[in-house]
């Protein structure tokens, strides 16, 4: 049961995130939290520190501590770069407007869950999409990224 859990969530990560997510936490020893009513899986977590939960509908959402496994988004196959300007307000965990997204990298859906990198490859923060990429471009105002977290913030309280 837990290795096939484990392969759920590493297949799970690297669609949702792009192939390196998964791979990367999946070569970890993992625990894993159900819920003792239905018996669904909860959450992720690498000793005490939690990495992902899992939603009512099946997806996985990676939380603070399985962002920071990633010290450089150069290899990540999906992502959202951000210009400069936009990069302390992403870390305050902030919302990103439409015209502060640079590129972005591999197929994205609006509502889908992405990461958030800067120019430099750093990852920022972990938010949803609220446009498509193509719509972006062409809006001047309005929020394009609802972020859920930003790694500038201490998230040990809530652990």
């Amino acid at each position: 049961m837990e290795n096939y859990t484990k392969e759920k969530v590493v297949s799970l990560l690297n669609f949702m995130y792009g192939k390196p997510v998964g791979d990367a936490i999946g070569s970890m020893k993992l625990n894993f939290s159900y819920s003792s009513h239905t018996h669904r899986l909860k959450s992720v977590c690498i000793g005490t520190k939690l990495l992902a939960v899992v939603r009512s509908d099946g997806y996985i959402l990676l939380q603070h501590q399985g962002l920071k496994l990633f010290s450089n988004c150069a290899d990540l196959q999906k992502k959202v770069i951000v210009a400069d300007e936009a990069k302390p307000f992403v870390l305050q965990g902030k919302d990103v407007f439409a015209p502060f997204i640079s590129n972005f990298v591999g197929q994205h859906y609006a509502g889908e869950d992405s990461i958030i990198c800067s120019k430099e490859m750093e990852p920022l923060g972990c938010g949803q999409l609220l446009l498509l990429p193509s719509e972006t471009k062409f809006f001047k105002r309005g929020i394009a990224i609802k972020v859920r977290f930003g790694l500038g913030r201490n998230h040990n309280a809530a652990q």
